[in-house]
């Protein structure tokens, strides 16, 4: 069974999952199913195919549902498994660009800083996966990236 890295990037709408070879991009996963029905579906996938050794994942700020499952779901795997995991924000999946918040309200990353703020223009959370995965760019915490207070 080949070795493998795994990227994951969840919304409110959309899971994406990528397969990484030699920090290459070799397949791409979609599921717009419930977070958590995707990521155990691709898991299963995943796991008929490759032995994973890492898993690279947003943190935040998205979707806190999307957020505390995804959390949840690669720290049990990281138990169970022994597996390595890095996280970086999801800034780094869209560019930089703002990510839709509720209503009006967008997450915006300045020098460094996120912050909420009121927006009135449409903006687009296309989160892209890397073609190639850069480790060193995953040096952020492995926990969820809450901007606003969880509930």
């Amino acid at each position: 069974m080949q070795e493998a890295s795994i990227v994951f990037v969840c919304s409110s709408s959309l899971v994406q999952c990528g397969i990484y070879i030699e920090k290459s991009l070799i397949k791409k996963y979609e599921s717009r199913q419930k977070t958590l029905d995707a990521l155990l579906e691709l898991w299963i996938e995943i796991k008929k195919h490759y032995q994973v050794r890492a898993i690279f994942y947003a943190r935040g700020p998205n979707s806190l549902s999307a957020l505390k499952l995804l959390h949840i779901f690669v720290h049990t795997l990281k138990n169970l498994t022994n597996l390595e995991l890095f996280a970086v924000d999801h800034f780094y999946f869209n560019k930089q660009q703002p990510i839709r918040a509720f209503g009006s309200q967008f997450f915006i990353k300045k020098d460094g800083e996120i912050s909420l703020e009121n927006r009135e223009c449409e903006v687009l959370n296309d989160f892209m996966l890397p073609e190639k995965l850069q480790q060193e760019d995953f040096n952020q915490e492995c926990v969820p990236l809450y901007i606003v207070p969880p509930i």
